[in-house]
């Protein structure tokens, strides 16, 4: 492995600590990477948070410390096995590293209170512009990848999690580093968990329903596949996206710390738990209060269907 930033060897301390611990796969870059738990199977139960920066370009004075660390105090004490995260840990403008890293090493810090793996999606913001290719020098994109590098060498993974009755398969999605590569890539993975895992959840930055990327294949690629969940982020509310996705299936939550919009009221996070009849049971908890906000279940997988376009937002 090549030399390890500071903020990579906090989140490898972190994960190492953990209860389960993740094994990166031996491949070398720029293969994606894939993970798989060495802990023995047992119910499906992780967290999940997004968007979690500074209101303005470049305060990593006001970065969102205090309201990142009370999440994931709040998912230790639930007992969560991992936390997923949906993108978004800097508001980095000037295209300096050392800013970059510093905002990305507060988040990576306060993950650590959880004691167990965060895996973590990219966000708009970890590009400083529209798209970071592979080998982009781009600070804000380095300093993402530098605190990444314990888990994938690539900002695109999947994570294999042994639970009761086969496993889960984790596909995180990087929307920002789209290209060729990453579609031959996502959609084979996703043929692969269809085949084979109990449950597969589909991870990424931006809601179903949301067009900025111009990027279309990506959602086309994913509502070709049987998945159990797509968790996203990027608008700074929470939404059961009903209307997005008639599969019930798609949930946005970008509570974790950057300013809340469209009339949201509480930064928080959201729960997975697999249930004795293997639904999945979603909670979405205000952190502050520790109350619950909403709960909903899905089953394990459904039938592909045609799932209605939405708009930007």
């Amino acid at each position: 492995m090549p030399h390890a930033s500071p903020i990579a060897l906090l989140l490898l301390a972190a994960t190492a600590s953990a209860r389960p611990v993740p094994r990166a796969a031996p491949v070398a870059p720029p293969a994606p990477q894939s993970a798989t738990w060495r802990a023995r199977p047992r119910r499906l139960f992780f967290a999940f948070h997004g968007d979690v920066r500074p209101a303005a370009c470049n305060d990593t004075a006001a970065y969102p410390t205090a309201i990142i660390e009370s999440i994931f105090r709040r998912e230790a004490e639930l007992g969560v096995e991992f936390a997923v995260d949906l993108g978004d840990h800097m508001y980095v403008c000037n295209g300096s590293l050392e800013a970059a890293r510093t905002q990305m090493g507060l988040y990576v810090r306060a993950s650590q209170l959880l004691h167990a793996p965060t895996y973590m999606a990219m966000g708009n913001h970890e590009c400083g512009v529209e798209y970071c290719a592979a080998g982009s020098t781009d600070a804000n994109f380095t300093a993402f990848l530098e605190a990444l590098r314990p888990i994938s060498y690539e900002p695109w993974y999947r994570v294999n999690v042994p639970v009761r009755g086969g496993y889960a398969a984790i596909v995180m999605v990087a929307d920002n580093a789209w290209d060729e590569r990453q579609a031959a890539w996502l959609d084979a993975t996703l043929a692969n968990a269809e085949r084979d895992a109990k449950y597969l959840i589909v991870v990424r930055h931006h809601p179903v329903d949301d067009l900025s990327l111009h990027n279309p294949e990506e959602w086309q690629i994913i509502q070709r596949h049987r998945y159990a969940l797509v968790l996203t982020g990027h608008s700074h509310h929470y939404r059961h996206d009903v209307e997005a996705d008639p599969s019930e299936r798609s949930v946005r939550l970008g509570c974790g710390g950057a300013p809340l919009d469209d009339g949201a009221q509480f930064f928080g996070f959201g729960t997975v738990e697999q249930q004795p009849d293997d639904r999945l049971l979603v909670r979405i908890y205000d952190s502050g209060s520790g109350n619950q906000e909403d709960a909903w279940s899905v089953a394990p997988r459904e039938a592909p269907q045609q799932l209605l376009s939405g708009v930007s937002r």
